[in-house]
């Protein structure tokens, strides 16, 4: 297991609203980690989660998203891998702040396609929100 530093933009959808409960659509539209292990990139992802309101400032919210990665061993000599990443995330929103966690995973194959070794990824998140907020 490790950890990283990761940046990403992204946008969020409502897609139904329920009092205090609401469900959206996720678009991730960049992704970058910085891990002990190497470069993670990530262009597109879609995803969906949940969103619940503690009051009219704070709020936590539960998604998963996935899409293509694009991953290095080394950032200083890349040989690029192409695969796909599925990941659950989990955040706190203090009005316009928001921390929380990522948890990825990836697979190491050799030349025959077989698994040889596998990183999980957990991955401080934090950010801001920009726009008209739910919450």
């Amino acid at each position: 297991m490790t950890g990283g530093l990761l940046y990403k933009m992204g946008n969020n959808w409502l897609i139904k609203d329920r009092g205090n409960t609401s469900t959206f659509f996720k678009l991730t539209w960049a992704r970058i980690g910085l891990f002990p292990q190497g470069l993670i990139l990530t262009p597109l992802h879609v995803g969906a989660g949940l969103h619940y309101d503690f009051n009219l400032s704070n709020s936590i919210e539960s998604s998963l998203n996935g899409g293509l990665v694009i991953s290095t061993d080394d950032a200083l000599n890349p040989s690029l891998e192409f695969n796909y990443l599925i990941a659950p995330e989990v955040k706190i929103n203090l009005g316009e702040f928001s921390i929380g966690l990522e948890y990825s995973i990836r697979t190491f194959r050799d030349l025959t396609g077989r698994p040889t070794a596998r990183w999980h990824y957990i991955s401080l998140v934090i950010g801001g929100s920009f726009g008209s907020l739910k919450n």
